[in-house]
């Protein structure tokens, strides 16, 4: 078990990345996919949808437009706020296990979000490339992002992609030319070269 685990963090800490399968049983997994279905159901039957303000503390939902034509929600932020199953997820003692290990020492949950993968046909699908420290972001280092797919993912319905050993590499700028900040990196500005990266499927 600990050879395992060292394996776990070596490769990690070479790659930037981990890809764990089944820490999360399948009949899980049903009832996190029944509650969000409710609760999307519930979301979208709403006669009047507001945009609430995002922090990083609130319960709320985020669309891909202000226009009620063809709203479709992308993101539930903090889901653990409100729902005990998604409190208990935050709080899975296999993941927290394999957090401790790859940071070195205690942990402290920061936020949750409950991302939905739309059509290509559908604006607001795509995420840019980007770095995710630059979204928190904290005076130091030692964080990492845990995802959990509650469906299958193929590189047909849009995966999520990494470039390996890029956590080695220096915080890119994720602001436009405005210096708004637009939560993606300017990969040809930037030389950054995606042809390499890794679809997590």
């Amino acid at each position: 078990m600990f050879l395992k685990f060292m394996n776990d963090i070596n490769f990690f800490k070479k790659n930037g990345y981990l890809l764990k399968k089944n820490l999360i049983d399948q009949e899980t997994i049903n009832k996190i996919n029944k509650i969000v279905n409710e609760v999307v159901s519930k979301e979208k039957n709403k006669k009047k949808v507001v945009n609430k303000t995002q922090s990083y503390n609130n319960y709320h939902f985020v669309y891909n437009s202000d226009s009620k034509k063809n709203k479709e929600i992308l993101r539930l932020n903090n889901p653990q706020n409100r729902h005990k199953i998604f409190y208990d997820l935050s709080r899975n003692k296999k993941i927290i296990s394999i957090a401790k290990k790859l940071l070195g020492g205690s942990v402290r949950f920061h936020l949750g979000k409950l991302n939905f993968k739309l059509p290509n046909k559908k604006k607001g699908s795509e995420i840019g490339w980007h770095q995710d420290w630059a979204f928190y972001p904290h005076s130091n280092d030692d964080l990492i992002t845990v995802g959990i797919y509650l469906d299958d993912c193929y590189e047909k319905n849009g995966p999520l992609k990494i470039i390996k050993k890029s956590h080695t590499k220096k915080i890119y700028n994720h602001h436009n030319n405005e210096n708004f900040f637009v939560g993606k990196i300017d990969t040809k500005k930037n030389k950054i070269g995606i042809k390499n990266s890794i679809s997590i499927t």
